[in-house]
């Protein structure tokens, strides 16, 4: 009675135990679904934060650049500007000196003016058919004219010097605003790199900040889904110790009873051999006994 109470609570374990293993095997491949999940989460996540990462170093190396470019122009543009500021000197000191001849020769026209008015009549003389005492008033009006202007020699001479610098001062200064303007716009692309690059640098941060979180969602999963693993391991081992130990309960129990049994079988065979020997009739169940010792 003893035997058949330990059987059954025996059985009753590995059925608890059967249970325990498919609900562990659920909750494995479960887990082992999150943790691939979160495996190939954790990848994205990462490819996106080294592209990203890459990409701020693309902005940073055109920061550098433009930072570079800056340098460079405003040395230009500085050096140009300084140029101009020269040949403001020099037209000023020119100009100072032009009110001291005015003064001194007393002019009141402008020789430029007078030496325009020269060119027009010559020009004038060599493209029209005039008539001839029209063309000897204009020569004679020619000639009063150049007299006027060789008093104003040393005049003219600083007129078109200061002219000559009037026009080295516009192109210079056209070459300080053209350096300035590209300094002015290297400094637009200089502003719009360090609005990316803090956009970057917090959308980074937030990448970061998930791909770590990822990372221990995923390690935390791994090693409970080892300690599950562990507990399935554990309990198939329990099962198989029960059954080990059922069998051979089985065994126990099984083998006086063979022993037995051939006692019994060897017994009935001696008395069929007699009857054999003495020449008796043999029944069905002295038949059977003797093709069972045969076997």
């Amino acid at each position: 009675m003893t035997d058949q109470h330990e059987e059954k609570n025996l059985r009753e374990d590995i059925s608890t135990l059967k249970q325990k293993i498919q609900s562990a095997r659920k909750d494995l491949n479960n887990l082992n679904q999150e943790k691939e999940s979160l495996f190939g989460k954790r990848e994205a996540s990462w490819i996106a934060l080294k592209s990203s990462i890459q990409h701020i170093k693309d902005i940073k190396k055109q920061l550098d650049r433009t930072t570079q470019a800056q340098i460079q122009l405003k040395h230009e543009r500085d050096q140009w500007n300084h140029k101009c500021q020269e040949l403001v000197k020099q037209a000023k000191l020119l100009q100072q000196e032009k009110i001291k001849l005015f003064k001194k020769y007393q002019v009141k026209e402008d020789p430029q003016h007078l030496q325009q008015m020269i060119e027009k009549l010559d020009y004038t003389i060599e493209t029209e058919a005039i008539p001839l005492d029209k063309e000897r008033k204009i020569m004679t009006k020619i000639k009063e004219l150049k007299q006027k202007l060789k008093q104003y020699t040393g005049v003219q001479e600083l007129l078109n010097k200061l002219h000559a610098l009037s026009t080295e001062i516009g192109t210079v200064k056209e070459k300080a605003n053209e350096f300035h303007a590209k300094f002015l716009d290297e400094l637009k692309k200089q502003r719009h790199y360090y609005q990316e690059f803090a956009a970057l640098s917090n959308s980074i941060s937030h990448e970061r900040s998930s791909h770590d979180k990822l990372t221990e969602q995923f390690f935390d999963t791994k090693k409970e889904f080892s300690k599950k693993n562990d507990e399935l391991i554990n309990e198939l081992m329990q099962v198989s110790a029960v059954s080990t130990k059922m069998h051979a309960q089985h065994r126990e129990k099984n083998t006086p009873r063979q022993q037995r049994d051939t006692l019994l079988l060897q017994e009935k065979a001696k008395v069929v051999e007699e009857k054999l020997k003495k020449g008796k009739k043999l029944t069905t169940q002295d038949l059977l006994v003797f093709q069972q010792q045969k076997s």
